[in-house]
């Protein structure tokens, strides 16, 4: 183990690769990594890649509310 690399990173990249070691686990990704006195626990996520596109809503230093974003885009889909 690199001596300037956090224990949880190091770990996180051993179950990595662990997972592409294995069917079933494949694509999957160390998420949260907790270390107690007695046991090592990982959890897996699986990144997904979502198509669409990129599209300008407001300029740069306007400020967006989220929720009027998503009203706006509901209203566009009827």
């Amino acid at each position: 183990m690199k001596p300037n690399i956090k224990p949880t990173l190091a770990l996180a990249d051993a179950v990595k690769d662990m997972c592409e070691r294995n069917g079933r686990t494949r694509g999957a990704v160390a998420g949260d990594v907790l270390l107690g006195d007695h046991f090592v626990l990982v959890a897996l996520k699986r990144p997904v890649i979502v198509d669409g596109e990129c599209q300008d809503v407001a300029g740069a230093d306007d400020v967006v509310d989220l929720f009027d974003l998503m009203d706006a885009w509901q209203r566009g889909r009827k």
